[in-house]
This record gives C-alpha cells, sequence and structure tokens, in this order.
C-alpha cells in the first residue's frame, strides 16, 4: 500500500473538506470510520482504492457541495460540533441513512 492510500481518512477530510461529499457518494465512512486509513476505507466500501486516489486529485472545492473551507482543526469544539450536527448529521438523516 502506498503513503497516500495509508492516510487516515478523518485526516484526510479535515485537510481536504471537499473529499466529504466525494466519499458520501462512494459510501465511504469519514465520520465514524475516519480512523482507518483510505485504503482500507476503500475495500470496505467496494472502491476502486486507485480510482479514488486519482479522483481525489481531480476534485475542485467549488464543485465539491461543500459550502465553507474554513480551517477546523483551529475552530472550537462547539463550533465544530454544531457544524457536524448541521451539515453531516442531517445529510445522514436526509439520505435515510439513520
Amino acid at each position: 500500500m502506498n503513503a497516500e492510500l495509508d492516510i487516515k481518512v478523518g485526516e484526510l477530510v479535515m485537510a481536504r473538506p471537499e473529499t466529504m461529499r466525494y466519499f458520501e457518494r462512494l459510501g465511504i465512512d469519514y465520520c465514524c470510520g475516519g480512523h482507518r486509513s483510505l485504503g482500507e476505507a476503500c475495500a470496505l466500501a467496494k472502491q476502486d482504492a486507485t480510482k479514488v486516489l486519482a479522483d481525489l486529485a481531480t476534485l475542485d472545492p467549488p464543485t465539491a457541495g461543500v459550502p465553507s473551507l474554513k480551517d477546523w482543526t483551529s475552530a472550537s469544539l462547539t463550533d465544530l460540533i454544531q457544524h457536524i450536527v448541521a451539515t453531516h448529521h442531517e445529510h445522514q438523516r436526509s439520505a435515510g441513512r439513520w
């Protein structure tokens, strides 16, 4: 497995928020499964890791559907929790996943 596939999915999303919607479309869990490597997450979602890696290189933040590219690594815990609940949990509920 190469270095890019060794990165944790959660770390990748923190560094590149535009990956969230892409992962959601593929069924790659970046929330509760954020501790997994990209390679492991692709295998669990039955996705071709090489293709996912190539697609990630071409993602364009404005077209990825992410309303804000705020640096969440420096946000307060309160702001981060509010963002997660409002954005990601609601998205999961509306998609019928919860």
